[in-house]
């Protein structure tokens, strides 16, 4: 895959004469995947009774994040659609890079809100067409939906049913790092190409657009970096289980990475369940491990079902952490910094070798 944006479908869903759905999966896809890379997946949670709906973005969303917002948008409103139809459970399974390409976006769930830059009042979309005023004389402001429970607005409030919805997180080979050699490996990653080794004049050629990039905009990386890591850790706030899957010789996400984000997670009160391999393939681990995965989804998928349960008893999610603004603000900083020599490790964790 090239270019910005991306597209999303539904991968199997329950006909009129089978029995009503349990949940909606919603997957953030790796990049280069295709259709027919998801299939097991999907009829993984089909096979439990959930729908899924398939979303694969586009590689440079990876350094221009706002590219996504568009596909966000429209696949937050599809979602939208479906939950005030049929309620139910949202379990979000991202893989490799989804997270960075699209899913924190879709957590954020940006949109532009333009305002009178003098008396800071919103100015209705019309206004922008209307020759009475200048648009030097607006500014705009972005702010999250999904993640911020206070906004009662109208518009909020559709997003606030996703919110309410959203029942578990389901991590595979991922989050990866928002760094530029990093992103250099990813793109000239043999599953990202489809070829075994890719030609010298490739790896020039990307080493230098990203160099270029860099040089461009400084500061970009390093901001964009920031908001990437908070937005992740903000789900704490939202109560849902995470499920975790990586391996320690994984090329692309590094193994580090998602401990200590798994650790971090654990260390705000997050309910999470980290299972590892010593030696498994990235985003393959279904396809090695199939037992295990299987085991380690539908225990994840259970517990979204009785998370949500609670949450519509209840009238709000069960918040199993006192995660303040504070704390979540000084979460964008490298994750890595005093993580590495902990000692103890509170997570559920269950490591495999690949036989």
């Amino acid at each position: 895959m090239r270019g910005f944006g991306g597209r999303f479908y539904w991968g199997k869903r329950r006909g009129r004469e089978e029995e009503r759905r349990r949940g909606i999966v919603v997957v953030f896809a790796w990049m280069s995947s295709e259709e027919k890379n998801l299939k097991k997946h999907v009829h993984l949670y089909s096979s439990h009774g959930w729908d899924s709906l398939v979303c694969h973005s586009q590689f440079l969303n990876m350094f221009f994040p706002d590219k996504v917002i568009p596909l966000a948008l429209d696949l937050l409103n599809e979602l939208i659609k479906e939950l005030k139809e049929i309620p139910c459970p949202v379990v979000f399974a991202s893989f490799s890079g989804g997270p960075l390409t699209c899913m924190y976006k879709v957590l954020q769930g940006n949109d532009l809100i333009w305002f009178d830059r003098y008396n800071r009042e919103p100015v209705p979309d019309p206004v922008l067409k209307d020759q009475k005023t200048d648009k030097a004389d607006l500014t705009y402001k972005t702010w999250t939906k999904i993640l911020d429970s206070k906004c009662d607005t109208q518009g909020n409030l559709e997003y606030q049913l996703i919110r309410k919805c959203i029942s578990g997180h389901i991590y595979d080979s991922c989050p990866i790092d928002f760094v530029k050699d990093l992103a250099t490996r990813f793109v000239l990653h043999p599953s990202v190409l489809k070829v075994s080794h890719p030609p010298i004049i490739l790896t020039w050629i990307a080493n230098g657009i990203l160099s270029g990039l860099d040089a461009l905009c400084p500061e970009r990386w390093e901001s964009q970096r920031t908001e990437y890591w908070q937005t992740l850790y903000s789900t704490i706030e939202i109560g849902a289980p995470y499920l975790i899957l990586c391996s320690e010789n994984d090329d692309i996400a590094p193994y580090q990475t998602i401990s200590d984000f798994a650790q971090r997670l654990q260390s705000l009160g997050g309910n999470v369940k980290f299972l590892k391999w010593s030696s498994s393939a990235h985003v393959g681990h279904y396809r090695y491990h199939p037992e295990e995965y299987k085991d380690a989804v539908t225990e994840l998928l259970t517990k979204a079902v009785s998370i949500y349960s609670q949450k519509t008893e209840h009238g709000s999610g069960p918040s199993n952490c006192s995660t303040s603004s504070e704390m979540l603000h000084h979460l964008g900083e490298p994750i890595s910094l005093g993580m590495r020599h902990s000692h103890s490790n509170p997570i559920q964790c269950v490591q495999r070798s690949r036989l």
